[in-house]
Parts: C-alpha cells; sequence; structure tokens
C-alpha cells in the first residue's frame, strides 16, 4: 500500500511538473481585440443610421439630397426639383395655348383676347 501511494504521489507530482511545462500566458493580437470589440459598435452604429434615413423627416431630407445629387441631370432617374416641375408645367401649358390659338386663327374664330405669340 505504501509503494501504491508512492507510486500514485509520484505520478501525479510528474503530472504536474508535465502540465505546468506547457502552460503559458494567453496573448492576442492588439488588432484581434479591437475587431472583436468594435463590430458590435459598428453595427449599432449603421443600424441606427438606417433608422434615422428611413424614419425621420430629417433622413427624408437627407435622401433627397442623395438622389438630387446623384441624378442631376439625368432624365432617367426620375427625380426632379418642384422648381424643374414647375418650369415643365408652365412650358406645356404655354405650348398647349400656342397651338390652341393657331388652331382657332386657322379656323377664322379669332380667339377674342389680346395674344402673346
Amino acid at each position: 500500500s505504501s509503494s501504491t501511494t508512492t507510486t500514485i504521489d509520484d505520478n501525479f507530482a510528474n503530472n504536474i511538473a508535465y502540465n505546468t511545462a506547457e502552460i503559458g500566458c494567453f496573448e492576442l493580437n492588439s488588432q484581434t481585440v479591437f475587431i472583436r470589440n468594435a463590430w458590435p459598435v459598428v453595427v449599432l452604429w449603421y443600424g441606427a443610421l438606417i433608422l434615422f434615413l428611413l424614419a425621420t423627416s430629417n433622413g427624408r431630407f437627407a435622401r433627397a439630397h442623395v438622389a438630387r445629387v446623384l441624378c442631376r441631370g439625368r432624365r432617367w432617374c426620375g427625380y426632379s426639383s418642384s422648381n424643374e416641375r414647375r418650369v415643365e408645367a408652365v412650358l406645356v401649358r404655354e405650348g398647349y395655348e400656342r397651338r390652341r390659338r393657331l388652331q382657332q386663327r386657322a379656323s377664322g374664330g379669332g380667339g377674342g383676347g389680346a395674344g402673346r405669340d
């Protein structure tokens, strides 16, 4: 029994010595630590930005500004400012009135108003 106890104690001491020889300090690269800690903040920040752009009136103005800058001078974009829409409406109305007056003159109607062709 005494030899068994000595053998167990020796094995235990040998195992501890063997295991402690391989124990070292746990180190992480600072870049790895930064990435692990920063990504939740980045995701939260982008989520808040998207919420701001979609759910607030200032976000609506920001979306309109980006669309105006990206689509400046492009008809295919489908975006035009309120001033451009007003000018377009006036030009269409003037063209319609001019054609109507020309048709009245051609048919001999006279029109009865001061025209400004």
